[in-house]
């Protein structure tokens, strides 16, 4: 009968044990959201669940913004990004951008080399794109240059092998002719063949490389941005509240921000340890009674 107890024992304390390590050991996937902001001040939000990264601010994005998010710094910390990410963890998740009302320009080099970029969304108040701010977004398909844009520097789209039409409307007074990459197959112009001709170069650039221009188009004839149905909705932008949280400089005087997710995890687990050593007590209870 005592030996019987013990065995009995052995294995509760047996099974606890073997469950505690099994939920220790159980991998975690949650989604995580990162929020910071830029040495010009403009807020940034990435919520790992949808791959979307959202920038709101006002007024004209600081030259070069890529080195100030995006590039570990000297003493290979991720600078303003929160230290527990990573810059390589962070930079192939982004999928989708969103340039929220109110700010002007997208600066130079802003987004560079962002791999895993698929779909960029600028508001109506972007007159102008800085050189190389979209270089090197492989998986680039859609943006929509809203009308109104006066300016699109060199080298925006260059090695985006994956834009193949856009629509550039009548408004723009400043086209580089190295903006896009040698893929572009189609552009939607809201402008007439004469104002065309004012862009320096376009009509080379568009002949040696086989690229149909469209005049007299309307950003819905390529179903993507300027004012068509598919454009930024600036009133969602402005109203959707992301708690961006304030970042504070460290002794080093680098920004970080607590995304707070390890603490999620570590809730989750001390709940699931109890409530599997709950239920061998109360199996152990009834037991007793029985």
């Amino acid at each position: 009968m005592k030996k019987g107890k013990r065995f009995f024992k052995k294995t509760i304390v047996a099974l606890i044990v073997a469950a505690t390590f099994a939920v220790l050991c159980m991998p975690v996937s949650l989604a995580a959201e990162y929020s910071g902001t830029t040495e010009g001040g403009f807020a940034w939000h990435f919520d790992e669940s949808t791959g979307t990264m959202t920038v709101s601010g006002t007024g004209k994005m600081e030259e070069d913004m890529y080195y100030s998010w995006f590039v570990e710094d000297e003493d290979g910390t991720d600078g303003d990004l929160d230290p527990s990410i990573g810059i390589n963890d962070m930079r192939p998740m982004i999928k989708k951008l969103v340039i929220s009302e109110g700010i002007t320009s997208v600066g130079h080099s802003a987004f560079q080399g962002l791999m895993s970029l698929e779909c960029v969304e600028l508001p109506n108040t972007v007159t102008e794109i800085g050189a190389f701010a979209f270089y090197f977004c492989k998986s680039l398909k859609s943006i929509n240059i809203p009308d109104g844009v006066t300016v699109i520097k060199g080298r925006v789209f260059s090695f985006c092998e994956s834009l193949t039409s856009i629509w550039l409307p009548d408004s723009l007074t400043e086209l580089s002719n190295e903006a896009f990459d040698r893929t572009l197959t189609d552009i939607y112009f809201g402008g007439n063949k004469e104002e065309w001709k004012k862009f320096y170069g376009m009509d080379t650039y568009v002949e040696q490389n086989g690229i149909k221009v469209h005049y007299d188009s309307k950003a819905s004839d390529l179903n993507i941005g300027g004012n068509s149905d598919s454009s930024v909705n600036n009133n969602d932008l402005s109203s959707k509240s992301y708690d961006v949280e304030t970042t504070e400089k460290n002794s080093d005087g680098k920004n970080n921000s607590d995304s707070g997710s390890n603490g999620v995890v570590t809730v989750i687990i001390i709940v699931a340890v109890v409530a599997v050593v709950a239920g061998v007590v109360i199996v152990v209870m009834k037991n007793k009674k029985s």
